[in-house]
């Protein structure tokens, strides 16, 4: 009796004793490793993200042929010098042989085109268009990178909750089994049932080196988004999963969508067809030719000193008619009109699945954080007490810490489902989640 006494006294002070120390390590944070933020994960794409500078430099382009397509053709300015004698004749003139008294034919012209028919009105429009459609195109890629950041932050954030939710029950096996040690000395238990808790936490430790893997695969996939030179992934994530997720229950899904304006993809469409429509116009204009303008100035001393004349060239439209230029034009308007359409149907489709999509995520999310993973946590903590006190099997406690790390894990899920569905319901809306990183 005295000897049961003593041994149950020594399990209580070694369970205390190891629960004690499990709560500081978990409680004390790692100050090696830098730590990063949502809102500076997505700051830091904003500025650097590679597609991201590449839709500017397009926006860049698209401004510079605006700018061209404003100027006025510049005149050409040629210059003549004819009848100079190469056989030995004289040039001389009554007036004299001064280079300006000589008999040379000197003709100076300028020449202008002219554009009619509305050519260079149309010109810019296709042009205005054009910055429009990629001012647009770079609103989209933004867009976009939003929500690959978010994705990429939360699939992170989940890895890691993954590979610390793993390594606590590895750390909770490894408590139980220096219990069974003690147990299989005084004769409680067999060798086999300390040898199955060992087996356990081995297992738990292994998915726990693989969750810290796949969740540093995740950090540098969101390097690259981030625009990183040497992605390495050498951070961890500062913000909660169960935090994100619940500032993304707030949304209220119909004001979101009520508010929602215009998408930019869907406004690039647009633009597209009316660079389309004024590309069009433009190569139907083109049928009627325009006319060169020119004014000349002829000095051919002693007959003709100094005579001006006028002049006008234009083209005759008698081979080409610009039938084809203007069928692939009507081709090429059609289909932006068939992708606009296409981009509608597409707006519609996304918002309609991210309403679906975010409601039955935050559901389930909630689901696990207010019933199911409380419940769960108490079912383990309870049969965790009663093992290490002689209360219940060996069957029992891995049934119990197994049921409670698959709750907690997908809890986690949850969680990321939660914040990636939101994420998903704002691109489809094109607002910002969480409000613009500064």
């Amino acid at each position: 009796m005295v000897k049961r006494v003593r041994r149950t006294a020594l399990l209580s002070l070694l369970f205390s004793c190891l629960t004690l120390g499990t709560s500081y390590a978990a409680a004390a944070p790692s100050s090696s490793v830098p730590t990063l933020t949502l809102a500076e994960a997505r700051r830091r794409s904003f500025f650097r993200n590679w597609d991201l500078l590449a839709a500017e430099s397009d926006l860049d382009q698209a401004t510079a042929q605006e700018m061209v397509a404003r100027e006025v053709q510049n005149p050409a300015l040629s210059a003549q010098l004819l009848h100079l004698p190469v056989d030995g004749s004289s040039a001389a003139t009554a007036r004299g042989n001064g280079l300006l008294d000589r008999s040379y034919d000197t003709i100076v012209a300028v020449n202008q085109l002219l554009e009619l028919h509305g050519k260079r009105g149309l010109r810019r429009t296709s042009a205005a268009a054009g910055t429009t459609a990629a001012r647009a195109r770079f609103a989209d890629a933004r867009r976009i990178l939003d929500n690959a950041v978010l994705r990429a932050y939360a699939t992170a954030a989940l890895d890691e909750e993954n590979a610390r939710l793993v390594a606590r029950t590895a750390a909770s096996l490894r408590e139980s089994a220096k219990i069974a040690a003690t147990r299989l000395a005084a004769g409680d238990i067999s060798a086999a049932d300390e040898a199955a808790i060992e087996v356990a936490a081995d297992r738990f430790e292994l998915d726990s080196r693989a969750s810290e893997a796949a969740a540093r695969s995740a950090r540098i996939a969101l390097d690259v988004l981030m625009g990183e030179p040497a992605p390495s992934g050498d951070w961890h994530a500062a913000d909660r999963l169960e935090d994100l997720a619940a500032k993304a229950g707030e949304l209220d899904v119909e004001a979101v969508l009520q508010q929602a304006p215009q998408r930019p993809d869907l406004r690039a469409a647009e633009a597209d067809l009316a660079r389309s429509e004024a590309d069009l116009e433009l190569e139907r204009a083109r049928r009627l030719p325009d006319p060169t303008l020119s004014l000349q100035y002829e000095r051919q001393p002693p007959d003709l000193a100094n005579t001006v004349g006028l002049g006008v060239a234009i083209d005759l439209p008698l081979w080409s008619r610009h039938q084809g230029e203007i069928a692939a034009a009507t081709v090429a308007r059609d289909r932006a009109e068939r992708e606009r359409e296409r981009v509608r149907a597409r707006i519609a489709s996304d918002r309609a699945t991210a309403r679906a999509g975010f409601a039955s995520a935050l559901e389930r999310w909630r689901s696990f954080h207010q019933t199911i993973l409380p419940k769960a946590e108490t079912v383990r903590e309870t049969v965790v007490y009663a093992y290490r006190n002689g209360g219940a099997s060996l069957l029992e406690l891995l049934e119990a810490e197994r049921s409670a790390n698959d709750v907690a894990v997908a809890a986690a899920q949850a969680a990321s489902d939660a914040l990636t569905a939101a994420a998903d319901l704002a691109a489809a809306a094109s607002l910002t989640l969480f409000g613009n990183p500064s």
